[in-house]
């Protein structure tokens, strides 16, 4: 379908779905509006995005797509604290009616009259000639059809790794504060640090897309993973003072290979020639993860009352 026109209804949706939360009366309509929700996200923002960017990028592919995804740590640091705010001055029906105003002014005006799918719709080419070329052993003109991509072991080890390592980022994100709570920090403190991740996400998807575009695939994954689980041992092992540094650091650039390491890994692996189709499989493979996680550390804090043992795992599976 037509990329502007799904990121359109997908605009429309998402911030309809934002001001309902205002009015819900049971958690049934909050479920069904926070899939809403996340369907149109999803299809307004990381995905098309995503393919915008190899449109308009052959070159520093990496370090764009840091840039250009900053804002979700950015957004994530300044309206948490904001909606926060608002939630004590004016409550959270108010406050969700807010953040809706928000996207209505911000985000319609770029959706419908600013971003263009290809270079071409403005009489332009991409940037430089194509830097990542498909892997040896999958190498064509331009890339791999889906249907080829998927009967190769690499897509199936990348599917796995995808699922798991996504398990192993969520439960460093979304378990932070809680553990902190946990452990006898104030919910101010908790709240303070998370802030400090995000912001420390947002510097760390530029470094990290850096990384990607001057050592590679390879070693710029690697390093994620090493970060992840640099963050994990920091929370298992947290006090305070350089547990802190370590779990800001480890957060900051592991937290940001979910949306910097998958689309530069497929297009290196695949090429251009399908992308969309064997990205949207490694883009659900990770949302699978992500929405895993939740479910596996809550099952492990309702066994032993703490998140200790879930981060053991997880640190496990990232050396893994």
């Amino acid at each position: 379908y037509n990329i502007r026109r799904v990121m359109k209804l997908s605009t429309i949706v998402l911030i309809l779905s934002f001001f309902s939360y205002s009015l819900v009366n049971s958690i049934i309509l909050y479920y069904v509006l926070t899939a809403l929700a996340s369907i149109a996200f999803s299809l307004m923002s990381i995905l098309p995005l995503t393919l915008i960017l190899n449109n308009w990028f052959n070159e520093k592919l990496g370090t764009v797509t840091g840039i250009a995804f900053m804002g979700s740590g950015v957004g994530g640091m300044v309206f948490n604290s904001l909606a926060g705010k608002w939630i004590l001055a004016y409550g959270w029906r108010t406050t969700y009616k807010l953040l809706a105003l928000i996207m209505l002014i911000a985000v319609v005006p770029c959706i419908f009259f600013v971003i263009r799918i290809h270079p071409r719709d403005v009489g332009l080419k991409p940037l430089g000639e194509p830097s990542i070329k498909p892997s040896d052993a999958l190498e064509r003109d331009d890339g791999v059809m889906l249907k080829e991509a998927i009967k190769t072991t690499n897509f199936q080890v990348l599917i796995i790794c995808s699922i798991l390592f996504s398990m192993c980022i969520n439960t460093l994100v979304m378990t932070t504060a809680p553990h902190l709570t946990d452990i006898g920090y104030s919910t101010t403190y908790s709240a303070n640090v998370v802030a400090i991740c995000m912001g420390a996400i947002a510097l760390g998807k530029i470094a990290l897309g850096y990384v990607y575009d001057k050592l590679g695939v390879r070693i710029a994954t690697i390093i994620a993973c090493v970060s992840t689980g640099l963050g994990l041992f920091a929370l298992t092992n947290f006090d305070g003072n350089t547990m802190l540094i370590l779990l800001v650091v480890g957060s900051g650039i592991g937290c940001a290979y979910g949306t910097i390491g998958p689309p530069v890994i497929t297009k290196s692996l695949y090429g251009k020639r399908d992308y969309s189709s064997i990205y949207g499989i490694v883009f659900a493979a990770n949302a699978i993860g992500s929405g895993l996680g939740p479910f596996f550390n809550g099952y492990i804090y309702d066994i032993s009352k703490t998140y200790s043992s879930a981060f053991k795992v997880a640190l496990t599976l990232v050396l893994i």
